[in-house]
């Protein structure tokens, strides 16, 4: 499995593949956990995605990832606190991250265009995991993703 990861060259199947060989190598009993794992809605709606970091996490990531596009971050947080939400679109989408409580994304008044795969990630250390092939440094850091699709 790990020679297949290997091969491909385009970032999101990179990215698809370091992910599941991460979350195969018996970490699957330590995990974010990710409410709903799938959803579809009408647009005109307001949606809210719920991601449980792993206990003892101190960074939590969101990104998103539109058809045939890269993967974005949308937000990333240290211990609670916002640090960068540079690639959150900020007109109708809300993230925060509460103490000791899960983190929550709310967009409201759902467009087509919101239509994508959501991922939450933590992390147990404090390093900004911009490029996303560096988060597969970090031993134990988990990923979970969520597929939201819009109707007309």
């Amino acid at each position: 499995m790990l020679h297949s990861c290997l091969v491909t060259t385009m970032d999101t199947m990179l990215f698809w593949c370091v992910a599941i060989c991460l979350l195969g190598v018996g970490f699957s009993d330590v995990e974010v956990i990710q409410v709903p794992k799938q959803l579809i809605t009408e647009t005109r709606r307001t949606v809210t995605l719920t991601c449980d970091p792993i206990s003892g996490h101190v960074s939590l990531y969101w990104y998103r990832q539109m058809k045939g596009e890269r993967i974005e971050l949308l937000v990333y947080f240290q211990n609670n606190r916002l640090v960068d939400d540079t690639g959150l679109p900020k007109d109708r989408f809300f993230i925060d991250w509460p103490e000791k409580s899960s983190s929550t994304v709310k967009i409201q008044t759902t467009e087509f265009k919101d239509s994508a795969v959501y991922l939450c990630a933590s992390s147990p250390t404090t390093a900004l995991h911009s490029h996303l092939l560096s988060v597969h440094k970090s031993t134990f850091f988990s990923l979970h993703a969520l597929s939201l699709a819009l109707g007309r």
